[in-house]
């Protein structure tokens, strides 16, 4: 028998010869004091007198017993809670990941598990009564702003996740992605509970590869301007050469004979060729973005794509040229022409726009049109033209929204930093 068994065991023995003790007492002795004070006698004869006690023993057992089990149950139940508290506190204080709790009346610490205090660097209990600011890193306004968008996403849902940039003890900059949400603590009232994993490396990481890229975008941006000014200057003026001594070869064949017609069929194909290689050129790298800066390069591309489709394309253009350093050109540039080729080639649109404003230090692009749309989660929405303009804007750290629904059109919109 194991000591559970054994102390369960002795506890019923003593709960039963307690209560066959207090029956006994009640029959033989109390029964005669009863009787002596109130003239009441309740059993004569000796044999009866045991009956009633084994009874009421049985009776007086079986209702200690019940008290005893539902206490015991109640005392099981009470320990199971604070053994499943316990080990939920285990839990918590032994995750990877940083736990805090701080009061939202105030906005200090109430509890920091161990992974949080390392991941700051601040010793046990240290951060507790401190007030959250002291891990936010950012300037004043930028961070009074962060802070306004989680407060209106907490206060709406509940709720908010992302990424934040914080400072350790020591005044080292690193990221985390951080899980908040709110609820009502019985003790500190409401409370904002925050999950948090540190994601500098990853961070590291991507800056590394959005450097490469763009290393890699503005080097093959060279290499089309290289290859353009080949195609214009070498075989643009080879072509117009030929051109030039075909014609005069056709002043010298007669009117109307064979020579003068092969000659004129030849000098069509070259010239056609001529105009193919400079629209190539054109696309490669266009010369007027060199020569008269984005603005004036843009407005021609509208209008290029506009004579050529028959579509109606209206523009807003709202920017000086100077305020938009020269990698974003590009980039604006061939999302504006991506975002042209789609509109020509696919939606069936009667009407489009293009948008480009500078506002609050940012470049704010958007290409929209009335066309038959899709849906955002089929094939067209992840071609290549839509993932080469998603990949450029977030070279630049900038960002890139799509939407649609089929029947009412594509929008695109582009916020890229000028810094």
């Amino acid at each position: 028998m194991t000591n559970s068994g054994k102390r369960t065991f002795y506890q019923f023995f003593y709960i039963a010869l307690f209560a066959f003790i207090l029956t006994i007492i009640w029959e033989f002795f109390l029964d005669g004091l009863v009787h002596h004070l109130f003239n009441i006698h309740y059993h004569e004869d000796t044999i009866e007198k045991w009956q009633h006690v084994l009874t009421l023993t049985v009776f007086v057992i079986l209702g200690l017993t019940i008290s005893y089990i539902l206490a015991m149950k109640k005392s099981s139940g009470q320990e199971q809670a604070e053994q499943q508290l316990n080990l939920m506190s285990e839990i918590v204080s032994n995750m990877t990941e940083g736990v805090s709790l701080a009061r939202a009346s105030d906005d200090t610490f109430v509890y920091t598990n161990r992974k949080y205090e390392q991941m700051f660097g601040y010793e046990r209990g240290e951060l507790l009564g401190k007030h959250v600011s002291i891990l936010n890193l950012g300037f004043e306004d930028s961070l009074d702003r962060k802070v306004s968008k989680i407060t209106a996403c907490l206060n709406e849902t509940g709720e908010w996740e992302g990424e934040l940039e914080n400072i350790k003890n020591d005044g080292t900059h690193f990221w985390v992605y951080a899980h908040i949400s709110t609820f009502v603590h019985k003790e500190y009232g409401e409370v904002s509970l925050s999950v948090e994993s540190d994601i500098t490396a990853r961070k590291r990481a991507e800056e590394e590869l959005r450097s490469f890229s763009q290393k890699l975008v503005e080097t093959q941006e060279a290499e089309r301007k290289r290859i353009a000014l080949e195609l214009h200057d070498s075989l643009g003026q080879n072509l117009t050469v030929i051109n030039n001594e075909i014609q005069r070869s056709i002043k010298v064949c007669k009117a109307g004979t064979e020579c003068e017609h092969n000659l004129g069929m030849v000098s069509r194909m070259v010239v056609q060729s001529l105009d193919e290689v400079r629209s190539i050129s054109y696309d490669l790298r266009p010369p007027h973005l060199d020569q008269f800066g984005l603005k004036k390069t843009i407005a021609t591309l509208i209008e290029r794509n506009s004579q050529s489709s028959g579509i109606t394309l209206k523009k807003k253009l709202d920017f000086v040229d100077g305020d938009v350093p020269d990698i974003s050109q590009i980039t604006i540039y061939r999302i504006i022409q991506e975002g042209l080729n789609n509109i020509v080639k696919h939606s069936s649109a009667s009407e489009a726009s293009v948008e480009l404003v500078v506002l609050n230090s940012k470049v704010h692009l958007k290409i929209s049109d009335d066309g038959r749309g899709f849906e955002l989660n089929h094939d067209e929405s992840k071609g290549q033209g839509i993932q080469g303009m998603s990949e450029r804007v977030k070279i630049l750290k900038g960002s890139f929204d799509i939407s649609s629904e089929k029947g009412n059109g594509v929008e695109i919109k582009v916020v890229l930093p000028i810094s």
